[in-house]
């Protein structure tokens, strides 16, 4: 769900702070392997 939100919201981000493909980009990508390494964490502390 976050990371549908994300994409979503990404796009008038955007536009209201002025941020080119690179800086949206960067923001993507970290959002990205924040949330992956978050997950995988929380499943191997599951187990």
């Amino acid at each position: 769900m976050d990371r549908v939100n994300m994409s979503i919201a990404i796009l008038p981000m955007s536009q209201e702070f002025n941020w080119n493909n690179a800086t949206v980009g960067l923001i993507l990508s970290s959002f990205f392997w924040g949330l992956s390494t978050h997950s995988d964490s929380w499943r191997h502390m599951g187990r």
